[in-house]
């Protein structure tokens, strides 16, 4: 547990969440109701000071309740017992505030921390819901091990919510870069051993498990797993997801025509448009795309992206529709979107919906087929988007893609020189801008390989041989004589 000098005054910073106007509210009233105190002279004890802190946060009213506690925090002459007690609370309302959001205030996060350590040092024993409050501080703030340790301290304490402590484990578990299967399957199982999980973490450990079978090409295992959370959840309104995962564990089953007939049947019946519906959506497009129907697959994605604006539905279906798009041999529009997928992998979200490596393949074998059907300036534009898609450490695949790049803009530039006589002006400043891209290629090729001296010399030596057929002999002559 860290500790702090701060942590005796730590100031809540939870009015940032409902705005400084709410929060200078919550404070007026708190003070209007302190004055009123004062005059009639009814000083309470700690029990009542708590409980009305309690009474707040249990109402809902947060703002209040963090402005209270700091307010009794600020007195003087309080019994560590007391302190211990009131850093706990002021923990756990910061923590009600963020628990229910997506995006974390940075400030809220610190201030879960700093009052659990502060209550921790004067002597607090904490129960399994602060230690699962303090896990959920540690992930919000990207620190695994310490969320890891806490939550496992919650799960030892007999958590009343055991499966949504053993979901976070798996997941924070399975983000690892080398995640231990049998680690992360002990707690997918024991959501799906927990008769009292809610539906949502016991669909979601019936959704990893099958995901596991399927993986391992085991469907029967997959369809066991099905079976059982059937039986689980009939005549529930949770039933339809069991449903969606059917359909899944029959497709890789060779059952396509009832997946395809199950996932219909499905969308049908839920006529909303939630993201089931989406997801099934989504899988219905990618069997289309599977089985050569293009057109009947951009119709699946398209739809679903227009009820779906962001997401990992959305991502997933974007995908889908460049894919479609491109095996119609829309290539330019297929180009727009790819490079929307790409630009996914650039945003500050750690986990896309989509696979980097997947994107990658599928844009080098649209460069390939552009290539052999001589249409080489869309095949460089693939080319460098899928470059876009490699792995920035990965300087082995960085230079297998640079080299092959180095080598389309020359063709090109060189197709574009013998156009020259009959297009004109036009195509001469093309072909020597493509042998200018070809030269700056090599030099970044020069760079990756610099260990290498032969090899980085080739590749400075071919750089100059572009520039000089891009026309700048002086630029060519200062590289191989610098």
């Amino acid at each position: 547990m860290r500790k702090t000098d701060k942590a005796d005054s730590v100031l809540s910073p939870i009015a940032g969440r409902w705005q400084v106007p709410m929060f200078l509210l919550g404070l007026s009233v708190f003070a209007a109701g302190m004055g009123k105190m004062a005059v009639e002279h009814q000083p309470r004890t700690f029990a009542e000071e708590l409980s009305m802190a309690r009474k707040l946060r249990e109402g809902g009213a947060l703002p209040r309740a963090s402005a209270f506690l700091m307010h009794l925090l600020n007195e003087k002459n309080r019994e560590p017992l007391q302190r211990a007690t009131l850093h706990l609370e002021l923990a756990e309302v910061i923590h009600q505030a963020e628990f229910s959001i997506e995006v974390h205030d940075p400030r809220n996060v610190e201030a879960v921390i700093l009052n659990t350590d502060a209550a921790l040092r004067y002597g607090a024993e904490l129960d399994a819901s602060n230690w699962a409050a303090l896990g959920d501080a540690y992930r919000w703030s990207d620190q695994v091990e310490a969320a890891t340790t806490a939550y496992e301290t919650a799960l030892s304490l007999r958590s009343r919510r055991p499966d949504r402590l053993h979901r976070a484990i798996a997941e924070l578990m399975a983000n690892q870069e080398s995640p231990s299967r049998e680690d992360v399957v002990v707690h997918i199982d024991a959501i799906l051993g927990d008769e009292s999980a809610s539906p949502n973490n016991y669909l979601w450990a019936v959704e990893q498990r099958i995901a596991a079978h399927l993986d391992r090409g085991d469907p029967a295992a997959a369809m066991h797993i099905v079976t059982t959370a059937k039986s689980r959840l009939v005549g529930t309104e949770f039933l339809p997801v069991v449903s969606f995962s059917e359909a899944l564990t029959l497709r890789e089953a060779g059952l396509r025509d009832e997946a395809v007939d199950l996932l219909k049947s499905l969308r049908e019946e839920w006529g909303v448009r939630d993201e089931l519906w989406a997801r099934a959506g989504h899988l219905l497009g990618k069997m289309e795309l599977e089985d050569a129907r293009p057109q009947s697959a951009l119709t699946y994605f398209e739809d679903v992206l227009k009820s779906f604006q962001s997401g990992r539905v959305h991502e997933m279906c974007q995908l889908g529709r460049a894919e479609s798009l491109a095996q119609l041999e829309r290539f330019e529009e297929a180009l727009g979107v790819f490079r929307m997928v790409r630009d996914v992998f650039r945003s500050p979200r750690t986990r896309p919906a989509i696979d980097r490596d997947e994107v990658r393949l599928r844009l080098t074998r649209t460069c390939d087929e552009l290539s052999q059907n001589n249409r080489w300036a869309l095949s460089v534009a693939y080319l460098e988007t899928a470059l876009d898609m490699v792995d920035p450490e990965d300087t082995s695949l960085r230079i297998w893609y640079l080299s092959r790049l180095a080598t389309s803009l020359k063709e090109l530039g060189e197709r574009r020189q013998r156009d020259r006589d009959t297009a004109g002006k036009i195509a001469a400043r093309e072909y020597r801008q493509y042998f200018e891209r070809a030269a700056k290629v090599c030099f970044e090729l020069a760079q990756l390989t610099f260990s290498e001296d032969q090899t980085s010399a080739e590749w400075v030596e071919k750089a100059a041989t572009y520039l000089g057929q891009a026309g700048q002999t002086e630029r060519m002559i200062k590289t191989l004589h610098p």
